[in-house]
């Protein structure tokens, strides 16, 4: 207390009998004004809430009403209906807003609770619910109409509560209140723990659409140092053995790819290795990425292949996914925020629900592949015991279950071999590919799909798709007539891979069984002709 005295002056030694009772009454007015300041505070916050939905709910519904016939192709129910739920909740907003506001200046609104805050934001996650679920692809609209009429069910439920509460139990109230709130809270900090996960422990589970690219590829790379089919891959994650720096004794030829690059089989019996054994005096460097496309392939030749200083990098091209790119040509470092493939906790489900069914389905066969990769350093000798399959395609066991493998194969044809099938933003990811390169030469491998060297499986996809008009070759027309005019060289393996003379039952034997993927055969034929390419070179 002496310290008090000091400010106002009073001798240490003196006492006033009224001085507790005027530190008393100071304490409770610094209480009361803390009080009103968290009162305003809390009051303004919300007010200001819910004049930001109000007037957000209604330039919504001027949008729809702008936007009938794209509200109609768009979203369930008919425009109408959605034009007067936004017009019903911008009223419902203003009537709240004007209610709060009355009620703060009488003083009948004296509460500082959080449930207004709390319904607003359950409203909130729960339009981002229903948005992953009904609305997708995302489209900014179609979010926004979801996200005011959430809004608008919120403003409602907050002019009824005081009037539910006279027949509905209070304590119901208060556990619908919890349940939803934390249901919703759980969400958020579930998705918030998968990302943190995939972020320090990548893993292609857990990838996502529009990641950056320094991350997608610390994804979906192998592990350095993880056996793959007994080989195990280098510092770097990629499967071969450690480049060796510039300056070099041998030549280096860098080789950029997805999971054909990757290979699914052995090291000694894929392409880049059979390329070098052909060639002798050059390496083969393979940089091979699950899942990668053209933006993927960009980004890996200027971290990857080009600081290597390589006499030449060849990009390999798949057919089956490469060509039709699915973003516009423009850069776009990440996909939209709302868009289902952003979030980890709808991708988990479903992906651990499609491994399990394709482990269901195939059965003994999966022992079969786990067994592939589980060969810890083996020897060639040992690899071809284990593998009989490598010299005989007839004893390989499938990969993907024989709907799933049909399915996927129809869709990977009526994507590239449509009349309409864009080309355009391969085009322009090639270009920026030839002049990223430099001065460093750069070519191109077309890797055909299997529906266009097997003709039995392009039989099967012509009776899956109907009638549907495709173009079977055209994607190497295409492709290679481009790289023409721009003086790129090209291999194409769809005239090697054809040449070789089918089976009894009609099918040359290059792709593993319902696996899409070169098999050891597969592999010996790109190797060598990709050895006569770079010899021409």
């Amino acid at each position: 207390m002496g310290w008090t005295r000091a400010i106002r002056g009073s001798p240490a030694g003196s006492s006033d009998p009224a001085e507790p009772h005027r530190e008393a009454g100071a304490a409770v007015r610094d209480a009361a004004g803390w009080r009103l300041l968290e009162r305003n505070l809390h009051h303004s916050t919300l007010l200001a809430c819910l004049l930001a939905g109000t007037a957000f709910s209604a330039w919504v519904a001027g949008s729809v009403l702008a936007h009938l016939e794209w509200t109609a192709q768009r979203m369930p129910g008919p425009p109408g209906l959605h034009a007067l739920a936004l017009c019903v909740s911008a009223a419902a907003g203003a009537a709240l807003t004007l209610q709060r506001a009355m009620d703060w200046r009488r003083g009948r609104w004296t509460s500082t609770r959080l449930a207004a805050f709390r319904v607003l934001f359950v409203a909130l996650v729960l339009a981002v619910a229903a948005d992953l679920a009904w609305l997708q692809p995302f489209t900014p609209l179609s979010w926004a109409i979801c996200a005011a009429e959430a809004f608008g069910a919120a403003a409602l439920v907050m002019l009824a509560a005081p009037r539910a509460a006279r027949w509905v139990p209070p304590r119901a109230l208060r556990a619908a209140d919890f349940a939803l709130f934390n249901l919703c809270l759980a969400a958020i900090l579930l998705e918030s723990g998968l990302r943190t996960y995939a972020a320090l422990q990548p893993s292609w589970i857990l990838g996502r659409e529009g990641m950056a690219l320094h991350h997608w590829v610390r994804t979906f790379r192998l592990q350095p140092g993880r056996l793959h089919f007994g080989f195990p891959c280098n510092s770097r994650g990629y499967y071969d053995e450690e480049p060796e720096p510039a300056p070099r004794e041998r030549r280096m030829v860098v080789a950029i790819g997805d999971s054909f690059s990757l290979g699914v089989v052995p090291h000694p019996w894929h392409f880049t290795t059979v390329c070098e054994r052909e060639l002798q005096e050059v390496d083969v460097y393979n940089v091979g990425i699950p899942g990668a496309g053209p933006r993927q392939y960009l980004h890996l030749l200027q971290s990857e292949a080009l600081p290597l200083r390589p006499e030449r990098v060849v990009v390999a091209l798949f057919i089956g996914n490469d060509v039709v790119v699915r973003e516009p040509p423009e850069l776009r470092a990440r996909a939209p925020l709302l868009d289902r493939e952003q979030f980890l906790i709808v991708l988990l489900p479903v992906r651990i629900a499609q491994l399990r069914r394709e482990r269901r389905e195939l059965g003994a066969a999966a022992e079969v592949q786990g067994r592939k990769l589980a060969l810890q350093g083996s020897s060639t000798a040992e690899i071809e015991r284990a593998m009989p399959w490598l010299d005989d395609p007839s004893l390989e066991q499938p990969t993907l279950a024989a709907r799933t493998f049909i399915e996927l194969e129809s869709v990977r044809a009526l994507d590239a071999c449509a009349p309409d099938a864009d080309y355009r933003p391969l085009f322009a990811w090639l270009e920026r590919m030839i002049r990223a390169a430099g001065s460093t030469p750069i070519a191109i491998m077309l890797i055909p799909d299997e529906f266009q060297v097997e003709d039995p499986l392009w039989e099967e996809i012509q009776a899956e798709l109907g009638d549907r008009e495709l173009e079977r070759f055209a994607p190497q027309r295409r492709v290679t007539a481009w790289l023409a005019e721009r003086g790129v060289p090209c291999l194409d393996l769809l005239e090697p891979m054809r040449a070789v003379e089918p089976s009894s039952a009609g099918r040359r034997r290059l792709y593993h069984l319902q696996d899409t993927h070169l098999n050891a055969r597969g592999n010996h034929l790109a190797g060598e002709a990709l050895a006569r390419f770079l010899r021409g070179l």
